[in-house]
């Protein structure tokens, strides 16, 4: 747990799960909001943060896109960065101690201060390499966003929780049915027919995708397959992230992956047959409709994604 405050203490926070996507950007914007040579900024997990006082001293300026700077209103220090009436992020040099991470990344550093000499090895871009997740705005069309750079890494027993959470969340029921996946069994075993990966923006996790080769697969859920193929699962984990591109990011990631691999010819999917919105995500990507096929309790309709269908 961190703890945090102003520099009259007037306002006081605790943060209880790791901050992540650590940066300083240094455009003349943040440098008037920080009064120096940029910022030092780190997102938050989700219902980490919380006040340890009551915030009346808080002063709140909009700055756009639904994001407001929190500063102290009695000593003037900048707190915290505010989306849609929550915390989504903190200013490093008001946590106390160690935060437990350092600056990831240097951003608009085209616009620095003359006088701003950059220290350290963190990678330098010249704007901004990227939005965060949190700042990528829903009403905005594809072509008016920042890439999203997203990173996909193994899960592990450590995610069991988040993935239960997940579970219950209506649009993944709506996505792959109540089934039980047995998320403590099968976090703890890693068969080389399979990969499960949880993908992340700015360090925090925003979707799981699960890979496997149909034919060798132990529980034969596709039946007989022939050799040469891998089936994809996909979901987004929070609601408040559907609608913002990173399923279409996951989805290129899966299927690069995928064929990475020179024997791979095709990828399957079964979304739900009754799902319209994922049955229209998969056919804009290029999958093609083979069959509507029950497995199990669930009536799904399986699309097959070529090789030849995709560019390299």
């Amino acid at each position: 747990m961190l703890t945090g405050s102003c520099f009259c203490s007037a306002l006081t926070f605790v943060i209880r799960a790791p901050v992540v996507g650590a940066q300083s950007c240094h455009c003349s914007r943040c440098r008037k909001v920080f009064s120096g040579a940029g910022s030092a900024f780190a997102f938050l997990a989700k219902d980490s943060f919380e006040w340890t006082c009551e915030p009346t001293a808080l002063i709140r300026y909009a700055s756009g896109n639904g994001w407001e700077i929190g500063f102290c209103g009695r000593c003037g220090s900048t707190l915290c960065g505010i989306h849609e009436g929550t915390v989504k992020g903190v200013t490093l040099g008001t946590v106390d101690g160690d935060p437990g991470i350092q600056i990831q990344r240097h951003i608009f550093v085209g616009s620095k201060a003359p006088w701003d000499h950059i220290g350290g090895d963190a990678p330098r871009f010249e704007e901004g390499p990227e939005t965060s997740l949190f700042q990528l705005d829903p009403s905005e069309s594809p072509h008016q966003r920042m890439p999203i750079v997203m990173h996909l890494r193994r899960a592990t027993p450590d995610d069991l929780d988040l993935l239960r959470r997940w579970d219950a969340a209506p649009h993944i029921i709506a996505s792959k049915g109540t089934e039980d996946w047995g998320w403590e069994r099968e976090l703890a075993r890693r068969p080389d027919w399979r990969e499960q990966l949880i993908a992340e923006v700015d360090g925090v996790p925003v979707g799981f995708i699960q890979i496997i080769d149909p034919a060798r697969e132990d529980s034969h859920y596709w039946g007989d397959c022939p050799t040469g193929l891998r089936a994809i699962d996909i979901w987004i984990g929070e609601g408040d992230y559907l609608g913002r591109g990173l399923g279409t990011e996951m989805m290129l990631l899966a299927v690069d992956r995928c064929f990475a691999d020179p024997t791979v010819d095709g990828i399957l999917i079964d979304p739900m047959a009754a799902n319209e919105r994922a049955r229209r995500f998969y056919e804009r990507l290029g999958f093609r409709f083979v069959e509507n096929r029950t497995f199990g309790d669930d009536d799904c309709a399986v699309y097959r994604l070529a090789r030849s269908d995709w560019p390299s």
